[in-house]
């Protein structure tokens, strides 16, 4: 339990995916907070529909938070609040640095991603979604076109925390932050762990045209300039992929 914001923790082994089996448990009558942890998915789901290979030994998790625990001013950052959380915790127990690449994509060593995110809404409750690679990760022929090359915590850390206690952590550490933290101390701490000395490139588009980011805003929005000399404002709801 939270001190802040109280939530049950729920443990299943194999479900379909953590997203779908929390619409089934919010239809069922429930009506406080709960973090839903699986130790396999069968059909998970990633960023843009793709599929999320789960394997047995890593984080799935959806934290089903009541709307009116998620503050108003702050709502629009909660895609980086959950992100800048992810990425505190793996870098305690990290032997290699983990940085966030905008919007909320957890990387290690500025290249291999960790950790995929989601937020949705369902009924009256937010649905914050991560998958964490703990001990496996899928290889290329398991990530489909457009999605980035992955790695594990196990290949960078001495100390694997148990899966669903690391989900946990995070959902208190989430609880924490969204009590205490204002638009201006989101983006002040996601800053700290940003990584902006890269190349990126809009997901899907043909033309290979490279950007470097800037800055950000208080809004989430991101200031990139491109290899052309000209800046452009990036909304964060507009997909962007690292250009490895």
């Amino acid at each position: 339990m939270s001190e802040e914001i109280p939530f049950e923790s729920i443990h299943e082994e194999e479900i379909v995916s953590t997203i779908p089996r929390s619409n089934e448990i919010i239809d069922s009558g429930k009506q406080e907070n709960f973090l839903l942890n699986c130790d396999v998915q069968t059909n998970g789901r990633g960023s843009g529909d793709r599929k999320w290979v789960s394997q047995k030994g890593n984080v799935f998790t959806t934290f089903n938070v009541k709307e009116n625990y998620m503050p108003k001013e702050t709502l629009k950052l909660t895609p980086f609040l959950i992100g800048l959380s992810v990425c505190e915790n793996l870098n305690k127990i990290s032997k290699d640095k983990f940085g966030i690449k905008w919007p909320n994509d957890v990387l290690c060593n500025e290249k291999f991603k960790v950790c995929g995110i989601l937020v949705d809404k369902y009924k009256d409750f937010f649905q914050l979604s991560f998958g964490i690679n703990i001990i496996k990760s899928p290889d290329s022929s398991e990530i489909r076109q457009g999605g980035r090359t992955a790695c594990n915590l196990a290949n960078h850390s001495d100390t694997l925390p148990n899966p669903f206690e690391f989900s946990k952590l995070i959902c208190t550490d989430i609880c924490h932050k969204l009590k205490t933290f204002s638009c201006e101390k989101i983006i002040e701490e996601w800053k700290k762990n940003a990584i902006f000395d890269i190349k990126i490139t809009k997901r899907d588009d043909s033309s290979g045209k490279l950007y470097k980011p800037l800055d950000i805003d208080l809004n989430g929005k991101l200031k990139v300039v491109g290899d052309d000399g000209k800046e452009e404002i990036i909304d964060p709801q507009f997909p962007f992929v690292q250009k490895i």
